[in-house]
């Protein structure tokens, strides 16, 4: 069972990022929706007690809010969606994934985790992406540097934006 959306033209197969990813098996164009991610709404404790594969498949919605799967049986298609430090897609209001540039047959779908993550239950990670851009770590602090706020410009989940556009004023 699963709780989310996937574009119809992508599909879930191995990943050299991940064990598992989500790639084109059709051009997807810019602006196109790819997926909508779904599932229980959680507080940080009770992702914290879920099985360690569940904890880290949740996408953070609020500052103490999460939204995903409670169990491995509950993961499908748009589960695996990998982070990447130079991604093809950007988050759209809280749970919308839309392709942020041309996406070619066979490419793999990725976005930035910094686009949804502020939360300390997720303070470090390591990235795993191999792209030139690669930061090496991912952090729950990402969304602040400036650089990542002018590169996705419009791919900040809504919780994220709203503390970019708090740091301006």
């Amino acid at each position: 069972m699963s709780f989310n959306y996937l574009s119809p033209k992508a599909e879930t197969r191995n990943s050299d990022i991940s064990n598992r990813g989500t790639f084109a098996k059709q051009p997807i164009i810019r602006g196109e929706l790819i997926a909508i991610f779904g599932g229980y709404v959680m507080d940080s404790a009770t992702v914290q007690s879920l099985p360690e594969a569940a904890r880290f498949m949740v996408l953070q919605i609020a500052d103490d809010q999460f939204i995903g799967s409670r169990a491995e049986s509950e993961f499908g298609a748009g589960d695996f969606v990998n982070h990447s430090c130079d991604p093809n897609a950007g988050i759209k209001g809280q749970i919308f994934l839309e392709a942020m540039r041309d996406i070619a047959v066979g490419e793999e779908i990725t976005f930035d985790y910094a686009m949804t993550i502020s939360a300390e239950l997720f303070a470090t990670m390591k990235c795993y992406c191999k792209k030139d851009l690669c930061r090496g770590v991912i952090t729950c602090n990402d969304w602040q540097d400036k650089s990542l706020q002018e590169k996705y410009a419009g791919y900040f989940s809504y919780h994220i934006q709203a503390k970019i556009d708090a740091q301006i004023k």
